[in-house]
């Protein structure tokens, strides 16, 4: 089941965290859930993390802190369900679509761009990166196509002694999956989404265990979303990488 909040309530965030008018992108002030950053005007939303592992399988590009960091590329310092209502805030739409662990249906959703931002230890100037490019596909040698990551929304269970819904991204942490997991807020539509054997953590891009990363999520193209199936190549027929 997607998570799904009130019109009047996502109407009185919108408006808090609302731009004045004529004031330019470059100097709006984000709307503050917990530790997620929304640009509403920008259509942007930045999150404060650390790496968690720089080398190793990984089933997830991302989690929360607490949560799966032994198999995780990066650790956000968030609650999964403040994130989930930022990417409804900037407009985006969760489509589900998976149910089980290694669903081997395509996801379903709006697609997103994640990006992963630190300062380097020795220039000490900021680096910027592609979640994909931090991902290697150990089968073909290289790194993950660059997708867009399809948002599916997490799913609710009920709590059987108080009769109440919990949200299960905030209980098991999970948010990018590579290997398809229904309580992700974002999964990889990729066909290498149905197992966990394909991926790896990559040493060359990925700074060291510990370092803090700002992540950032911006909408995907309807193209790169469209485009974002099938197999892992490095660039699918008629689409450029970006970024």
């Amino acid at each position: 089941m997607i998570i799904r909040f009130s019109l009047a309530i996502l109407a009185a965030l919108a408006l808090s965290g609302a731009a004045a008018p004529g004031q330019d992108e470059a100097s709006e002030k984000p709307l503050l859930l917990g530790n997620v950053k929304v640009y509403m005007k920008a259509g942007r939303i930045e999150a404060p993390g650390v790496i968690a592992i720089d080398r190793g399988v990984v089933e997830y590009m991302i989690c929360s802190r607490g949560g799966k960091d032994y198999e995780s590329v990066v650790s956000l310092d968030l609650v999964p369900s403040d994130l989930n209502t930022a990417l409804l805030l900037i407009g985006l739409k969760a489509g589900g679509g998976v149910d089980i662990v290694g669903d081997s249906r395509v996801p379903a959703g709006d697609g997103v761009v994640i990006y992963v931002e630190w300062v380097d230890e020795k220039t000490q100037k900021k680096a910027r990166v592609r979640g994909e490019r931090m991902i290697t596909n150990v089968q073909k040698k290289g790194h993950m196509r660059e997708i867009a990551w399809i948002y599916t929304g997490g799913r609710f269970a009920r709590d059987k002694e108080t009769g109440k819904d919990i949200y299960l991204s905030d209980v098991v942490r999970v948010v990018a999956a590579t290997y398809r997991d229904p309580d992700a807020l974002l999964n990889n539509p990729l066909e290498t989404g149905i197992d966990d054997v394909f991926y790896e953590a990559d040493p060359a891009v990925v700074p060291h265990p510990g370092t803090k990363v700002t992540v950032v999520f911006e909408p995907a193209s309807a193209q790169e979303t469209r485009n974002s199936s099938g197999k892992d190549e490095d660039v699918p027929p008629g689409a450029k990488p970006q970024g």
